[in-house]
């Protein structure tokens, strides 16, 4: 999957997925199909570490910075979390994406306690 500079890669209302008998058969997640694993609140953005079960790479685990208008209990009960970064009205995206794995967790974490929102 190639990085896009300008507009959004998200996938949601694409129907680049394939399913087979319920079970995702590329390599992007599942937006519906996810369970939250922890929610921090880091400078008034939450850093989200979700796993998509369906997801390959990285065992399904994602790193997600969502910005400071985010409420905990949004992230929650949405039914639909998509990593990518969308402009859609229908659900939330997260502003940034680290790698998961121990500098991912000190680069996002360093990410929310030293940007300045002025």
């Amino acid at each position: 999957m190639g990085m896009r500079l300008f507009g959004s890669s998200c996938k949601c209302g694409d129907t680049h997925i394939v399913l087979n008998y319920n079970k995702v058969v590329d390599n992007n997640p599942d937006p519906q199909n996810f369970n939250i694993q922890q929610i921090d609140d880091i400078n008034g953005f939450k850093l989200v570490i979700i796993n998509y079960p369906d997801c390959n790479n990285f065992e399904g685990d994602k790193i997600l910075i969502y910005d400071s208008n985010i409420t905990e209990e949004q992230i929650k009960n949405q039914k639909f979390l998509d990593p990518h970064f969308c402009e859609s009205k229908e659900h939330i995206s997260p502003i940034a994406r680290f790698r998961p794995d121990k500098n991912g967790i000190l680069y996002a974490i360093t990410f929310c306690e030293n940007f300045d929102k002025t």
